[in-house]
Order: C-alpha cells, then sequence, then structure tokens
C-alpha cells in the first residue's frame, strides 16, 4: 500500500526541513538553514546509519513517493537534488566501512 503524503510542493518544502534538521550541524546551510547541496563542512555521516525517521530507509521511501508524485520538471529537480546529498551521505558511510575507495561527492575529514 502506497502512503499518501498530500501535495507534493508542501511536501517537498517539509522535506527539506527535515532533512536541515537532521542533518549535522557541521553541513553548509544557506541564510534560510536549509542544507546547500554540495555545500562546505567536514565531519562524519554516521548519524545517518540508524533505523527510524532518521535512518536512510526511510529517507529514500519519501524521495521516492515525492520524485514519483511530481508533474512538473521544476518539482522532479528539487526530488534529484535532495537524492543527490542523500547518495553523498550513503557513499560517505560506505567509503568508512571499507566498501568504496573515497567518492568524489565526499563531505569526509
Amino acid at each position: 500500500m502506497v502512503r499518501d503524503y498530500g501535495d507534493v510542493v508542501e511536501f517537498g518544502e517539509k522535506w527539506w526541513t527535515w532533512w536541515s534538521m537532521i542533518c549535522p550541524e557541521w553541513w553548509e546551510c544557506d541564510d534560510m538553514g536549509r542544507i546547500v547541496v554540495d555545500g562546505e563542512g567536514e565531519g562524519e555521516c554516521n548519524d545517518f546509519e540508524q533505523p527510524g525517521q532518521r535512518g536512510l530507509l526511510s529517507m529514500l521511501v519519501c524521495l521516492r513517493w515525492w520524485f514519483l508524485n511530481t508533474y512538473s520538471d521544476a518539482e522532479q529537480e528539487g526530488s534529484l537534488l535532495v537524492l543527490k546529498d542523500v547518495v553523498a551521505v550513503m557513499e560517505d558511510i560506505a567509503y568508512v566501512k571499507g566498501y568504496i575507495p573515497i567518492p568524489a561527492s565526499s563531505r569526509l575529514s
């Protein structure tokens, strides 16, 4: 069963707020407190390696819904931009665990 999260544009804004709140403090944010994708900052991403709302699986499920329910290029662009940041986190975790060489998108110190 697929959950209906409501209005796609509103969902996207709420997702950005949520993502910005759960990301490490050392990640670069803009003047509105929103995470800057590919922004400055170095540190560890191990806070994401957990179950529940702060876990990566929850993020991917929400991003999938967001992307599949967008109908304009601008809406899809927003969901893909966030996906890029989530993938960077996943790559950093895989690197720390020794599964892959250091990724180009890494924020690791």
